[in-house]
């Protein structure tokens, strides 16, 4: 008698995955920007041109930043909302970058999972179990790891917000959430720092 397995998955449904998912491909961001990662991809060219183009576009993410922190400071010192319609060529731009980084990470990913299984392997292992493998053998957080902290992280923050916020500012409700909205934000944002994010275990 025959025996058959079920499929798990395929390198296909991963790259839609990293492409779909949030916390997928900020974990798989991550993931190949490890040194080990970039030396074991050294020997592929369109990996090296991933990475070219990917390092181009962080820098433009980075250039980005002052600009952002300029508008809002000219907003705020002269009381003029219409300087924040400047935001609107910002945020566009800040789009493209953001998309073509994901064609990167995900050119980068798709090299990875080749050089690291073959079809049949990857067939019987999950995203999870595949994450846990690379955590495993680079000491970095798997993605079951980082959606624990993310969210325990971001619950915390929002309930210490609430806590603090209307007791101690008497602000207006809508002024409130707005703040425990901008609170959760930017806690989001310093966990995706390379620094914070190695430890979300």
């Amino acid at each position: 008698m025959a025996l058959h397995y079920t499929q798990i998955s395929t390198k296909e449904a991963l790259i839609d995955t990293i492409d779909q998912d949030l916390h997928t491909y900020h974990w798989f961001s991550f993931l190949v920007s490890l040194p080990k990662i970039k030396n074991q991809l050294a020997a592929s060219p369109k990996a090296n041109a991933a990475y070219q183009k990917l390092s181009q576009l962080l820098l433009w993410q980075w250039l980005l930043i002052p600009l952002f922190l300029g508008i809002l400071c000219l907003t705020f010192v002269t009381q003029k909302i219409i300087f924040l319609w400047g935001m609107i060529p910002l945020l566009f731009f800040r789009y493209k970058i953001h998309t073509g980084k994901k064609h990167s990470i995900i050119e980068i990913s798709s090299h990875l999972l080749s050089a690291d299984f073959d079809q049949e392997k990857l067939a019987h292992l999950s995203l999870y179990q595949i994450g846990e493998t690379y955590s495993r053998q680079h000491g970095i957080p798997s993605i079951i790891d980082v959606l624990y902290y993310f969210e325990r992280m971001i619950f915390t923050v929002c309930i210490t917000a609430f806590i603090f916020v209307f007791p101690i500012f008497h602000l207006a409700i809508w002024e409130g959430f707005l703040i425990i909205a901008a609170c959760c934000s930017l806690t989001y944002l310093l966990a995706l720092i390379t620094p914070v994010y190695k430890y979300l275990r």
